[in-house]
């Protein structure tokens, strides 16, 4: 049976479970390609559908289910690298050399596909 967002957005747990079992795989991969860290990836895919769970009542039934648990997947991703960038530059991960310096996220648009790529104008060492 295929569930949509109007499904979810009404609650239906079956629904849900449906749509986690077809995209958590998707994701992680998805994820883990981008930020190469399984960590990052696991609480991605977690924080994704939590989030899908909890603002159910504002998915848009006119949007495939599969762009919006991509949308949120990548916004979560972007939150978390940014929380662990501040977290090892306050535990003194970087150089002061680097203190000055920020990550680089550039989120492009090539062929239909969104992509997320993080990058360091210095390598810390």
């Amino acid at each position: 049976m295929r569930y949509t967002a109007q499904d979810i957005r009404l609650g239906n747990k079956d629904a849900f479970r449906m749509v986690y079992q077809l995209y958590h795989q998707k994701l992680y991969f998805f994820t883990l390609r981008h930020v190469q860290s399984a960590y990052v990836a696991e609480e991605t895919v977690q924080l994704t559908f939590i989030r899908l769970w909890e603002k159910r009542e504002s998915l848009a039934p006119d949007v495939p289910l599969s762009q919006q648990v991509f949308r949120i997947g990548k916004s979560i991703m972007v939150d978390l690298l940014r929380k662990q960038y501040v977290r090892d530059r306050h535990m003194g991960v970087y150089s002061e050399r680097q203190d000055n310096e920020s990550p680089a996220f550039d989120l492009e648009e090539r062929n239909g596909w969104s992509r997320c790529t993080f990058t360091w104008s210095i390598y810390h060492r």
